[in-house]
This record gives structure tokens, C-alpha cells and sequence, in this order.
């Protein structure tokens, strides 16, 4: 379950406490060990969300999960993937962009998005 994911900080649920989007690879374990995502759920590439339930100046991060598009967690395929939190319908709320190994970049309206 080592290797690569990457790293998003930002408010993701509006209520003005920093949270981790997290791209993880299809092997990766969040958190480590025989329980953690996705490895022993999708078996791909998934954005997890990882929400604060502390506060900004001593964060404590919630278990990991899954951020699904249209209901279905998002699947990303084997490598790590690459989410962003960006505002493109400027709704005070992010959506989020992805990066995919094949080079494509995927937007997720944030009206489409569940956790």
C-alpha cells in the first residue's frame, strides 16, 4: 500500500475548516493496513475525502471517504490521480478537477458529487 498520492487542502465542506482531497493509485491504503481505501474496496485510483473535525489550528482528520460522482465512487484507473479543488460555477463551493494517467483532465460539478 506505499507509493505516491497527492495531497489537497482546502474547505471542502464550507464550513470554514481545512480538509484533505486526497488522489490515491489502486494499490495505495488510506490509512495504512488491512482496512484502508481504495485497496480493499475499489481496487482503483480514487479521490477520498478526509474531513477536519478539529479545527484549523489543530486539525483532526476523520477516517477517509470516497468522493462518488452521480452515486458510484470515482474510479480513476491504476496510477495515482490528481484532484483540485477549483470554483468554476462560482456557488461559494468547489467542484473538483482530476487529473487521470492518460493525461485527461475529468471536471466533477460538485451538484454530481457525494460522500
Amino acid at each position: 500500500g506505499l507509493g505516491r498520492i497527492t495531497l489537497r487542502l482546502c474547505d471542502w465542506t464550507g464550513d470554514g475548516r481545512y480538509n484533505l482531497i486526497i488522489g490515491t493509485h489502486c494499490r495505495a491504503s488510506v490509512p495504512p493496513g488491512a482496512s484502508g481505501q481504495p485497496r480493499l474496496t475499489l481496487q482503483q485510483a480514487a479521490v477520498l475525502l478526509l474531513e477536519n473535525v478539529g479545527s484549523n489550528g489543530a486539525p483532526h482528520f476523520a477516517l477517509p471517504k470516497a468522493i462518488c460522482f452521480r452515486g458510484e465512487p470515482i474510479a480513476m484507473g491504476m496510477h495515482t490521480c490528481a484532484p483540485q479543488a477549483v470554483n468554476f460555477t462560482s456557488s461559494g463551493l468547489p467542484d473538483l478537477i482530476v487529473g487521470v494517467e492518460d493525461g485527461s483532465i475529468v471536471w466533477l460539478p460538485r451538484a454530481d458529487l457525494s460522500w
